[in-house]
């Protein structure tokens, strides 16, 4: 019969941390983390240094870590380190650990204590409260403008708390990625930012997947886009439907979107031999506001004619940024009096 090989077990660090004058405590489980191995019934502490005091409890029983002991891990329940002063690292110890398999290589406990500060503050979040996405759109993120008062490093974890199943990506950084949510609705989502005093602060946030679509509307003097999301863009086409003012002559008249022109109108002479032109402003882009709503104020210009004259323009969604990629009411036709 050949010899069988039995490879021993392994050990990786164990990293602790407080502040100054806080106990540090280590259990039995962090231990049972770190061994890379089945049922280990002897722990050892081969290394101690001079820095601050370390009790083991065995059986509910604390006594000082002795470095040529080897204790019983079943009846092992926790390291306690205590002392003055801070450091990283305060202090460190040497450990192993062995099972039936043999023992263990010699790892490294790593405590770290960090200066107390009574004036110390935790991290400072602004996040917007809603953020909406249309139910096609293949992803959605929302970020967190996060500061640190006292300049410590920070952690941050994202959470839901709320709304159907959803994937979550990059939810230790301070953009959260969202995708492949199960239907429109809201989702509520918790970030919580950590420095390395312990000090940390909470905010959430709402994602409203939307079933609307984009839709265009007027009233007498405003075109209105209604349910965008905010900040994001749309682009709009401007047609001219039809050459009524053919019929007359002599007619000056300006209309404008926003502020902006959108028909130039200039005739002088005879209805068969005029001089002048006619203009179209054939696009504009412009921002969703906060609410989702565009109202773009329309205004006409200009000597009125002594015979009405009447011009209709068309305006027609052409593009929408960000995740809107389709879903609209895009064309609307408006009738003006010249």
């Amino acid at each position: 019969d050949g010899v069988q090989y039995v490879s021993p077990p392994s050990l990786v660090n164990i990293y602790a941390s407080a502040d100054e004058d806080i106990p540090i405590e280590i259990l039995k489980s962090e231990f049972e983390n770190a061994f890379n191995g089945a049922n280990p019934h002897t722990l050892r502490f081969p290394i101690l240094n001079d820095v601050g005091t370390i009790n083991i409890v065995i059986s509910g029983t604390s006594t000082l870590l002795n470095n040529t002991t080897a204790y019983s891990f079943n009846d092992f329940e926790k390291i306690i380190l205590t002392g003055d002063g801070f450091g990283d690292p305060y202090t460190t110890a040497k450990f192993n650990m062995e099972n039936t398999a043999g023992i263990s290589n010699t790892a490294t406990i790593i405590f770290k204590r960090r200066m107390y500060d009574p004036l110390n503050t935790a991290p400072v979040i602004s996040l917007p409260s809603e953020v909406l996405v249309l139910i096609d759109a293949p992803s959605k993120s929302i970020t967190a403008t996060i500061t640190e008062p006292d300049n410590d490093p920070y952690t941050v974890i994202w959470q839901q708390i709320g709304g159907g199943v959803i994937t979550m990506q990059e939810t230790d950084t301070n953009s959260l990625s969202l995708s492949n949510w199960v239907g429109a609705g809201t989702y509520t989502f918790k970030i919580t930012a950590t420095d390395d005093h312990g000090n940390s602060s909470t905010a959430t946030t709402t994602l409203i997947v939307m079933n609307q679509t984009i839709n265009l509307g007027s009233t007498d003097n405003n075109l209105i886009i209604h349910k965008g999301v905010p900040t994001e863009t749309v682009t709009l086409e401007i047609i001219e439907d039809n050459d009524a003012y053919t019929l007359v002559s002599n007619i000056q008249a300006t209309i404008k979107l926003n502020g902006t022109d959108i028909f130039n109108l200039l005739r002088i002479g005879t209805t068969d031999d005029p001089i002048g032109t006619v203009v179209i402003n054939s696009s504009l882009t412009f921002t969703f506001p906060t609410d989702g709503v565009l109202s773009l104020p329309i205004t006409i210009g200009g000597p009125l004619h002594t015979t009405p004259v009447y011009v209709s323009i068309g305006f027609k969604i052409t593009a929408l940024s960000g995740t809107q990629s389709k879903g609209y009411n895009s064309t609307i036709h408006m009738k003006f009096k010249l």
